[in-house]
């Protein structure tokens, strides 16, 4: 049996109406369906093994947080700047399929950096080496 996403958002709708469950709006529902595997094969539906997964998250409480920062509403001349324009390019420039952004590119590689001098340092410790 398939599950369609019209039929998932459904029913967590009607499970969200619960006292002890987490409160699933459809938005939410559908990044759910997109995260276990709908609509990656050719009948947008989630076969049984994915729905299964269900049962194992569906307690967790999720949200979504705004792509944008409210600098946008509260300060909208300040948001129209061309340093931040520049900033938010860094930031999710690349990422809308999957990609990674300049930012998280520059990121790893710090990340990679610092996990070479933990390795580094530890080593000569471990040799009595100042």
């Amino acid at each position: 049996p398939e599950v369609s996403l019209s039929s998932f958002q459904e029913l967590l709708g009607s499970y969200s109406e619960s006292a002890q469950a987490p409160d699933i709006n459809r938005e939410n529902a559908e990044y759910i369906f997109v995260a276990l595997g709908g609509g990656q094969d050719s009948g947008n539906t989630l076969d049984s093994e994915e729905f299964h997964q269900v049962s194992s998250n569906i307690d967790y409480h999720f949200w979504t947080c705004p792509k944008d920062s409210p600098l946008e509403k509260v300060f909208p001349k300040l948001y129209q700047t061309k340093f931040m324009k520049t900033l938010k390019a860094w930031v999710w420039d690349g990422t809308e399929d999957g990609g990674i952004s300049k930012l998280d590119t520059i990121m790893n590689f710090v990340l990679v950096l610092n996990t070479v001098a933990v390795v580094a340092e530890s080593a000569l410790d471990l040799m009595h080496i100042t």
